[in-house]
């Protein structure tokens, strides 16, 4: 029998409010978890104002919801303790040593020290993770710095977006009329002084915007928060007796608003991972090489969106906040540009596409199959319609014309399928004009 133990740090208590996308709710509802206990402490965003490059955008119910990220962790922590994890609150891991029959922790909990032994352990420990390792920043430096108004005016489950010369601002408030205002700025460009300091540069900004400054009509309730928010990844991710997940394993940029729920998508992958670890020793290298390659296509699909976010910003592209947020990837650069085809032109795969073992879930576990590989392709393509592609291309021999290509796949799958799939490779490069 398998026992699991969450040991988790004492809460600060401090209200987060944060963005939810809705596919966070379709996650929940695919570990078949009951999602009306989660409406009641999420709230849809009734209004969202963007002011992004001196230009204001107004959306009235835009999909999103806003949530107490405290209430929110609340409700997962009861799930998982009535699915039979055992919690140990208020607990501090003090060491963690590994033997050769797992791990050894070391934690203090009512003033107690105890040692757990653990045979696997899963890392969810944030962005200093408990596991260490190489860590791998993938964007600009960027710090967070929160504060909570009160009597500002602003309206309840409202959002607000808005890009300054060298920062940009968040914020957002819950019915409890405490709105949440957050700076991102970059510490390697601005000076960040003490604390004292940092309150003055914090509300200097905000004098400076267009939305945010009606917060200096209201009162600052308590403290600043600063948090480091700049994305990274750890290179290690998973190993046969560990796995990183969340902030332990990677981390995004806030523009992205994607972080919950890549962090909750990424548990589930980390949960087929762990049950193939466990119960398929044969596979364990081919589960931790599958979570890591979605880890590094992650943060290869997140540089590309903020990095178009980033550049819609600002029409200053020389000015060093925005510019170190541009990354031109290699991939936009090399894109091919789509050949018109005559009826008659003879078409083949390119040589550099190949079908090869690649790692992908099947069930709740962790398989190989033939996957279609070619440089261009954001992944290989394992599945199509529901059908192992390597069932349908059949081989990736031959020069024929693009009805012959179709009316061979269309054997396997529907024809509007097939056109589609001939669509998406000659797209990508991986069909090419045959050489005579």
């Amino acid at each position: 029998m398998v026992r699991w133990y969450w040991i988790a740090k004492k809460n600060a208590g401090v209200v987060m409010v944060e963005s939810l996308s809705p596919g966070v709710f379709t996650l929940l509802e695919t570990v078949g978890i009951d999602l009306d206990e989660f409406h009641k402490t999420c709230s849809p965003i009734a209004r969202s104002f963007k002011f992004w490059n001196d230009e204001m955008i107004e959306t009235v119910n835009p999909p999103g919801f806003l949530t107490d990220r405290g209430q929110f962790d609340s409700l997962l922590r009861e799930i998982a303790i009535k699915r039979g994890i055992r919690f140990l609150p208020d607990s501090k891991v003090i060491s963690l040593e590994e033997t050769n029959k797992g791990w050894e922790i070391c934690f203090r909990q009512d003033e107690k020290y105890q040692i757990c032994k653990a045979g696997f352990l899963v890392d969810a420990s944030g962005k200093k993770s408990a596991i260490r390792g190489i860590k791998k920043r993938v964007a600009a430096s960027t710090l967070a710095v929160s504060g909570s108004w009160e009597n500002t005016g602003f309206k309840k489950n409202e959002t607000i977006l808005e890009s300054g010369t060298n920062n940009w601002f968040w914020g957002a408030m819950l019915s409890n009329g405490i709105f949440h205002a957050t700076l991102f700025l970059d510490p390697e460009i601005t000076r960040i002084p003490g604390r004292v300091g940092l309150t003055r540069l914090y509300t200097s900004y905000l004098e400076k915007t267009e939305l945010f400054k009606t917060c200096l009509t209201g009162r600052l309730r308590g403290n600043l928060i600063a948090n480091d928010v700049t994305p990274f990844y750890y290179k290690k991710p998973a190993s046969h007796n560990y796995i990183k997940v969340g902030e332990s394993s990677v981390g995004l940029d806030p523009v992205s608003s994607q972080g919950v729920q890549c962090s909750m998508a990424g548990a589930i992958q980390a949960a087929i991972v762990i049950n193939t670890t466990l119960t398929d020793p044969d596979h364990v290298s081919l589960a931790t090489d599958f979570y890591q390659e979605r880890q590094l296509e992650l943060i290869r699909l997140h540089e590309e969106k903020i990095s178009a976010v980033y550049d819609a910003a600002c029409p200053a592209k020389d000015n060093p906040f925005w510019a170190k947020r541009i990354m031109k990837t290699r991939r936009s650069e090399s894109m091919p540009t789509p050949e018109y085809w005559t009826p008659s032109q003879r078409i083949e795969f390119s040589p550099d596409a190949g079908l090869m073992p690649t790692g992908c879930i099947i069930a709740n576990q962790v398989s190989s199959r033939p996957g279609l590989t070619h440089p261009l392709l954001k992944r290989p393509i394992v599945f199509w319609e529901n059908r192992e592609i390597a069932s349908i291309l059949g081989t990736l021999e031959g020069r024929f014309e693009l009805s012959e290509w179709i009316r061979r796949w269309s054997e396997k799958i529907n024809p509007v399928g097939a056109s589609r799939l001939f669509d998406q490779l000659k797209n990508m490069g991986v069909l090419v004009a045959a050489q005579e």
